[in-house]
């Protein structure tokens, strides 16, 4: 197996994961939280988040 054909096929493996972890999270029927909502009760603006750095 080619390196690229692995890299592929752990990229696939991993939304698959990630798609079976959002599809029970649904099914939970839990009350989750928005950006907005976390901003507003964190008392943040977006302009707050301007200089901070993802990586």
């Amino acid at each position: 197996m080619s390196p690229q054909s692995y890299r592929e096929m752990m990229e696939e493996y991993e939304e698959a994961l990630l798609a079976a972890e959002a599809a029970k999270r649904l099914a939970q029927n839990v009350e989750y939280a928005d950006h907005e909502d976390v901003m507003k009760k964190l008392g943040l603006k977006e302009t707050d988040l301007d200089d901070v750095e993802m990586n």
